[in-house]
């Protein structure tokens, strides 16, 4: 998307991604598994329960002088055959799989994985969220 190939997507003012470390879900679920009595019977979200808005991150990508961020419209108002061809491709293969994260503000509770095992995610700081995208960038995902 910051390539500059997807240049609208439908997106929901108030939509939000709870981006958690991958080392926050392993943690958790070892100290599930390390309880797995204690834990049985209950949910766990391996969340921050701090969401970060879709267009928080859209912004960030913009400080960026190298990428590229698409605008984005209100799903009601969005139409797939405004799109040029080759990003109707994209939407087909690439952004239709993730459109729904794009509408959606969801919100999770951490609770039982504290209530188990104490363990808290840290916040997704604007420095977290740095970090993502420049291993992204470093990577090339």
């Amino acid at each position: 998307m910051t390539a500059g190939r997807i240049h609208i997507l439908p997106a929901s003012p108030c939509a939000s991604l709870d981006l958690v470390p991958i080392d926050h879900v392993i943690g958790g679920l070892t100290d599930i598994a390390e309880r797995m009595a204690a834990a049985s019977g209950h949910a766990y979200h391996l969340v921050s329960g701090a969401p970060v808005p879709v267009a928080a991150l859209r912004t960030l990508a913009l400080g960026y002088p190298h990428l590229q961020a698409p605008r984005f419209v209100s799903p009601e108002t969005f139409k797939r055959a405004r799109l040029t061809r080759a990003e109707r491709t994209l939407d087909r293969q690439v952004t239709s799989f993730y459109a729904s994260y794009l509408q959606r503000d969801p919100r999770f509770q951490d609770a039982n994985l504290r209530a188990l095992s104490g363990r808290t995610c840290p916040r997704p700081d604007q420095a977290f969220l740095q970090r993502l995208i420049d291993y992204g960038i470093a990577t090339g995902i």
